[in-house]
């Protein structure tokens, strides 16, 4: 998985998302001034189109907008998103706290009342970016535990049968007798499956154990 860098928060691509045009432009003009990337979409249908693009870091959507409302987008974001993976912050002058609560539940970060107080608003944003950013990093971290697994696994499990192997071609040279090498055969397919599952690297064929103590190892599960 491509997990984004996100070495400075102000680095984000914030995504501005509501139907009056002079609120999303006055909004991204703001964001542009604190060195955040903002883009703007002045449909829930745009929005929507733009996130599956991908490479964006949070949204600001508006809640109240014709056609697909900010309700209908949150639900659908939601269905690929988890909140901590892409943020959502709800810009509404709605007062009703029924609405905002139900934005809330269907999965919301949190929400901003317009007109926006820009001071509260950054706050918001960089608490919410912090979270992201911390998240990404722990998603490294494990990638990089992974990999560091598989080259254990690579030393491991294909040692053995490479061992088998070379042994078996040796003795048959020196016999003169190369009629008789199951043994090397059966260990050179043992070593290609084994090769072909790192080169997948799919979570169906790998599970974490340990090799000897203070040391992990992906296990490859058989064929």
């Amino acid at each position: 998985m491509d997990i984004p860098v996100l070495n400075e928060l102000v680095e984000a691509r914030i995504l501005v998302v509501d139907d009056v045009e002079l609120n999303a432009v006055i909004l991204a003009r703001h964001l542009a001034k604190k060195g955040y990337k903002a883009e703007i979409c002045l449909s829930g249908h745009d929005c929507l189109k733009r996130v599956e693009q991908g490479a964006i870091d949070m949204v600001l959507l508006d809640l109240m907008m014709p056609g697909i409302s900010g309700f209908d987008v949150l639900k659908k974001v939601r269905e690929q998103f988890e909140p901590i993976e892409l943020p959502i912050i709800m810009v509404t002058a709605v007062e009703d706290k029924e609405k905002i609560v139900e934005a809330l539940g269907l999965g919301a970060n949190d929400y901003l009342t317009k007109p926006v107080n820009y001071d509260i608003a950054l706050a918001r944003i960089t608490t919410q970016l912090t979270a992201l950013k911390f998240y990404r990093e722990s998603l490294r971290i494990q990638k990089n535990s992974t990999v560091q697994a598989m080259v254990v696994t690579c030393n491991h499990e294909i040692n053995n049968p490479l061992t088998v192997a070379m042994a078996s071609i040796a003795m048959a040279i020196q016999n003169g007798d190369v009629s008789d090498l199951g043994q090397a055969n059966a260990a050179l397919k043992k070593i290609a499956s084994i090769v072909r599952k790192i080169r997948g690297l799919t979570g169906d064929n790998l599970e974490e154990t340990d090799y000897v103590v203070g040391t992990k190892m992906v296990k490859l599960k058989d064929d």
